[in-house]
């Protein structure tokens, strides 16, 4: 059985509300719509790399920016990076990425994690203090620019960067629409 878990008035969400696997950090329909992060970062110490490897770098074209672009650019990132060694990269932790919970004797599982475009990810700094955990180091964000590099937002200041793919300095936090 599917079971449908909502909250608020109306079925509406907030922002800050703990849903769906982790934190509400954009709502847009009146709050029936919108972005959920994951309550911690999916790298660890210092980070990832964007590309998949081994030394050489692949144009996935996964260009889409806007809410939900990551979801698309993700699956483009992780079917086009070409010949891999194995080691995780940015789009393959978030796609990965599962959460569950119980609700009513019910058990969720959270599977549909994505890398967010830069511009989610700019949705997200704005709303860091609220989702908590969130570093002032650069993210990844799944907004290719070339063969060589992506988009990351730094978040010290919000501000956007075009880093190397090999970059492994790139943190990760996963997102999901609801």
């Amino acid at each position: 059985t599917w079971t449908t878990v909502s909250s608020g008035a109306g079925g509406a969400h907030t922002i800050g509300e703990s849903y769906g696997g982790g934190i509400v950090f954009y709502v847009y329909d009146g709050g029936k719509h919108g972005l959920i992060a994951a309550t911690a970062d999916q790298t660890i110490a210092t980070g990832i790399r964007w590309y998949g490897g081994p030394a050489s770098y692949t144009n996935t074209r996964a260009r889409a920016n806007g809410v939900g672009a990551g979801l698309k650019n993700t699956t483009i990132i992780i079917a086009n990076q070409g010949s891999v060694d194995g080691n995780d990269f940015a789009a393959t932790l978030c796609n990965e990425y599962q959460v569950s919970e119980t609700v009513g004797g019910v058990t969720i599982i959270y599977g549909d994690w994505y890398l967010p475009s830069i511009y989610e990810l700019r949705l997200l700094y704005l709303q860091k203090s609220v989702v908590g955990g969130l570093l002032n180091e650069p993210y990844w964000s799944s907004t290719e620019i070339n063969n060589i590099r992506a988009w990351s937002c730094f978040f010290l200041d919000g501000s956007q960067n075009s880093d190397e793919k090999m970059f492994d300095a790139g943190r990760v936090r996963a997102i999901r629409a609801f």
